[in-house]
């Protein structure tokens, strides 16, 4: 899932809520990450350069905005939240491909990330992703009455376009990435957590 959204947008409010509601009943079953956008009026004071990369590639115009599989959910002219029916459809499709991953933080706030992806078939020109989040926010609360928000990514650290890989049915390819994660508006360095897809 990636959502866009806006602690400026007064839309932004109820998606966000039937997101987190939705997110919280279904642990495990999805990837999740949250681009705050510089839109409307001032925009979120957590947009980052990923976020705009990211935006840019949706051709997103405004917000709330969320794509399930690269899907955006829109009913009608009404942009939607992901549904709980939707993510299980998604759910129990078949896999082409496995990715597991870890990070640690050392005593000096780098971040380590390792992913490692293994398919079941060939594949050419694979785009993987890698965000950091963190799950709660509470210090960008604005105008549009919500004071916190969930899986707001910070950052991208390997590439907000997608590494591209080329791999053969049973092989795996490992990415490695590290980062200063205090260069980004991190609150609380023990509620990060790491998006991979």
């Amino acid at each position: 899932i990636e959502h866009f959204s806006s602690s400026t947008c007064a839309p932004c409010v109820l998606i966000n809520q039937l997101m987190h509601k939705m997110t919280e009943d279904n642990p495990g079953k999805y990837t999740y990450t949250k681009y705050v956008l510089n839109f409307p009026g001032v925009g979120d004071p957590y947009y980052t350069k990923e976020g705009g990369i990211r935006h840019d590639f949706y051709q997103v115009s405004s917000v709330p905005r969320c794509f399930l599989d690269a899907e955006f959910q829109l009913s009608g002219n009404t942009p939607q939240p992901v549904t709980k029916t939707k993510l299980l459809n998604r759910y129990d499709v078949p896999a082409f491909a496995e990715i597991r991953g870890a990070f640690n933080i050392d005593e000096n706030n780098i971040i380590r990330i390792t992913a490692d992806v293994a398919s079941y078939i060939n594949i050419t020109d694979l785009r993987t992703f890698i965000s950091v989040n963190e799950k709660t926010t509470t210090k960008n609360v604005s105008e549009n009455g919500e004071t916190e928000f969930h899986h707001i990514s910070l950052t991208m650290p390997d590439n907000a376009e997608g590494r591209i890989v080329n791999i053969n049915a049973g092989e795996y390819y490992r990415m490695e990435c590290t980062l200063n994660i205090t260069e980004t508006f991190m609150e609380d360095i023990g509620d990060l957590e790491v998006a991979l897809w």
